[in-house]
């Protein structure tokens, strides 16, 4: 029972990758958003994924095995890459065919295929308790053209909450010019330097959303705004307005209003629709209330839930 995740982990993530091949990456990734709000937003986990000590086998059906084991999996093949990953799930099924397996055979198996030790990786996802958390900011040195981004782990960290090692992506974007730098997150705090022939409009980590974490990147409003009409980057559109939804001021509720009515993801439709319950202003209930006729029934339903808040 232990292992319970090898069974509902795959399950969970293989339902989220046949969204995503047959509606596309984006329903892929907006499946993953929900899974790690499973996650993300539990505040008592006191064990790991595999945990051996347990008074009765239902203990062992919670989240962990569900939606973290769906994100171990998709951390894996985000690190290891989509074809290397599949060889070696094909590799680890045909070997224990009808057979019983434990957390290490899978481990084997990937290690085997890529060439890769994942000690630390199983150590930290699978044994581990908890999950990043990120503290970011950005900004500019225009006189060296450089972009600066600081980077602090604020988790709570000691011997059974790991400090988390892990790749992380940041994209730079100024129209259609756009620059990827991958860092290696190995300490508690981080600043990372990347020169740049111009000054960035959109600075993002975990671009394609690759990393279980909770993230918290500061931005000015400029950014964010950006950031939200960037139409080839469905989840920092669901970031943007995110942040959006703490501010109060005129502009801000106009774009989360354009977001609501004209974004081409109902996701970011619906994230707009609770960002303007939580801006909470009298033009932000006419926004929503003007929003009322949509296409998606789950975009309907936000808005009705949003303006229920009012």
């Amino acid at each position: 029972w232990s292992q319970l995740w090898l069974n509902e982990g795959f399950a969970t993530y293989y339902d989220a990758l046949s969204h995503g091949h047959y509606y596309g990456p984006d329903q892929l990734n907006w499946q993953m958003y929900h899974n790690a709000k499973a996650v993300l937003s539990r505040k008592d986990e006191k064990k790991g994924i595999v945990c051996r000590s347990y008074e009765d086998a239902e203990d062992q059906f919670t989240y962990l095995v569900y939606p973290k084991g769906a994100w171990v999996l998709h951390m894996l093949r985000s690190q290891l890459g989509a074809k290397v990953y599949r060889k070696a799930v094909t590799k680890y099924l045909q070997r224990h065919e009808f057979g019983v397996v434990e957390t290490a055979d899978l481990k084997l198996v990937l290690e085997e295929v890529s060439g890769r030790s994942l000690d630390r990786f199983f150590d930290q996802w699978l044994n581990g308790i908890g999950t990043p958390k990120l503290s970011l900011t950005q900004s500019w040195d225009a006189k060296n053209k450089l972009a600066k981004v600081t980077l602090k782990q604020t988790q709570k960290i000691d011997e059974k909450h790991p400090l988390f090692h892990f790749p992380l992506t940041l994209r730079f974007k100024n129209g259609k010019q756009s620059v990827d730098h991958v860092v290696a997150v190995t300490e508690k705090a981080h600043e990372f330097y990347v020169p740049l022939k111009w000054r960035p409009e959109i600075v993002r980590a975990d671009p394609d959303y690759t990393l279980l974490a909770t993230v918290d990147f500061k931005k000015p409003n400029a950014m964010l705004y950006s950031q939200l009409a960037d139409e080839s980057d469905m989840m920092g559109r669901v970031f943007a307005v995110q942040q959006l939804g703490k501010k109060k001021d005129q502009l801000t509720v106009d774009r989360l209003k354009t977001a609501l009515t004209g974004d081409k993801h109902y996701g970011v439709r619906a994230t707009a629709a609770a960002a303007l319950r939580s801006v909470h202003t009298s033009e932000a209930l006419d926004a929503l209330i003007a929003a009322r006729e949509q296409d998606n029934a789950y975009v309907r339903k936000a808005v009705c839930d949003a303006i229920s808040g009012f």
